[in-house]
């Protein structure tokens, strides 16, 4: 069978026909929505992004709560504390 035999719009192989070049020499083909080569992609895509939810997840079991956060960031300012051009910085904006 060749592309001449193939109307524009039809399968083939998993292919869909897009027409002739225009020497009418050979046939344009688009793989159709239904290749297994994208399926296997998307579920590849969903399966990362499960992956990096999980990740996520298992980083927050471990983080402390909003409230110990901010206790150990104000603990940290009064041994770090802003400099006198933060400091002067944050005055002039107000």
């Amino acid at each position: 069978m060749s592309s001449a035999d193939v109307a524009k719009g039809s399968v083939l192989n998993g292919y869909r026909c897009l027409g002739t070049t225009k020497d009418g020499a050979w046939g344009q083909f688009k793989p159709t929505d239904g290749n297994p080569n994208k399926q296997d992609a998307e579920q590849k895509r969903r399966e990362q992004e499960l992956a990096k939810r999980k990740e996520r997840e298992e980083l927050a079991k471990g983080a402390l709560s909003i409230e110990d956060r901010d206790r150990a960031i104000r603990k940290l300012h009064t041994h770090f504390g802003l400099g006198q051009r933060h400091r002067e910085d944050l005055q002039r904006r107000g």
